[in-house]
């Protein structure tokens, strides 16, 4: 990710409000995190049947198959920067 562009505020952040960082970062780890009542993999379904022509790919990744984990790549051009763009 090319950050040249970024204001100074953005680039110097990290460096210099470590404890507004680290309070931000405590508090998505501490969140408790549960699953939804019914059967993950139901929503999941739903969901890949959904996603039509939206997306470029689907792909599943479970480690228990009631409880997978999705993921969706939608179609178009992408603003990030991968090693096929250079």
């Amino acid at each position: 990710m090319d950050t040249s562009d970024l204001p100074t505020a953005v680039t110097e952040f990290p460096f210099t409000d470590r404890r507004e960082l680290y309070e931000i970062a405590e508090t998505i780890v501490g969140n408790e995190i549960q699953t939804p009542p019914g059967r993950p993999v139901d929503t999941v379904e739903r969901l890949e049947a959904a996603s039509g022509e939206l997306t470029s790919s689907v792909g599943r990744c479970a480690v228990d198959p009631e409880k997978p984990n999705l993921t969706l790549t939608l179609s178009g051009r992408s603003e990030r920067r991968t090693s096929a763009d250079v």
